[in-house]
């Protein structure tokens, strides 16, 4: 779904009190009052989808508190100066594509991996199968397609498979996660710039998981880059989280015409944490 239904189709932005709202925050909150009514609506719509903004008691304070913990997240990957700010390289992180199972968490569950794997063992919260062996079917591809996206898919399963310990094959039969393009996911609301999603192991997606890529966005080309989502995506279904690290293939924003990624040693370290 494309940014502008997005807001059109939000509940909370269809009430008298959206030009109270945006005086609000242009009045207290740095460089809002720089931007129009569409792209200040867009920026908290944002920080709401993935978890920045805590949903406070007032909209101010809401906004505030998640404008503060999204830049900084961000504060390395995009040299982000922490603080209570909208500007430019804000707003453009906000338009790239993201993963939709991102949602901001401040736990930090890179630290208990790397706690875990410096005494040998592994972190019990890490999600995983407990088989070696993941089956996958393929759904609807990209409209007047010759399949070629999956096979680039397929091409990333073989990257992850290249570490050893679980294999991937392709079966209509009991799969584990089925890869397709959705217009409309039932399971999952691909709305604003969410590109795709994937189920974790232990998710609330019945089975098959779904890794699924939203057909309302340009694949290939100069937008998105269908080995580069494809590798991420895979990490979830292998039960790998989102990552804030531009070298990590977790890192969730992508951004248009990227290159393809590849594997770092924290992503090996961490499959190797799931899949010892």
């Amino acid at each position: 779904m494309g940014i502008d239904t997005f807001i059109n189709a939000s509940s909370e932005w269809v009430t008298p009190n959206v030009p109270l709202k945006l005086e609000s925050l242009r009045r207290n909150v740095e460089g809002v009052g720089e931007f129009d009514d569409r792209a200040i609506l867009a920026s908290w719509l944002h920080l709401r989808q993935f978890g920045f903004s805590p949903r406070l008691t007032t909209e101010l304070d809401d906004y505030v508190v998640g404008l503060q913990n999204f830049r900084t997240y961000y504060r390395d990957a995009f040299s982000l100066e922490p603080g209570v700010r909208l500007d430019r390289e804000a707003v453009e992180i906000m338009r790239r594509g993201h993963c939709g199972l991102f949602s901001f968490d401040p736990s930090g569950e890179r630290d208990l991996i790397s706690a875990a794997r410096a005494v040998g063992a592994v972190a019990p919260r890490l999600r995983r199968w407990a088989k070696r062996e993941l089956k996958y079917r393929f759904g609807d591809g990209l409209p007047g397609s010759d399949g070629a996206e999956f096979e680039q898919v397929e091409d990333m399963l073989g990257v992850w498979q290249g570490l050893g310990e679980v294999t991937f094959v392709r079966s209509d039969a009991a799969p584990d996660f089925e890869i397709a393009w959705k217009t409309e996911d039932p399971d999952f609301d691909m709305t604003g710039h969410v590109v795709a999603h994937a189920g974790l192991p232990d998710s609330g997606f019945p089975m098959p998981k779904p890794l699924h890529f939203d057909n309302e966005h340009v694949w290939g080309g100069v937008e998105f880059n269908i080995r580069a989502v494809s590798l991420h995506e895979i990490g979830h279904i292998l039960g790998l989280s989102d990552s804030s690290d531009q070298g990590s293939v977790m890192f969730h924003v992508f951004r248009p015409n990227e290159p393809n990624r590849k594997l770092s040693d924290i992503d090996i370290l961490e499959f190797q944490a799931r899949y010892p």
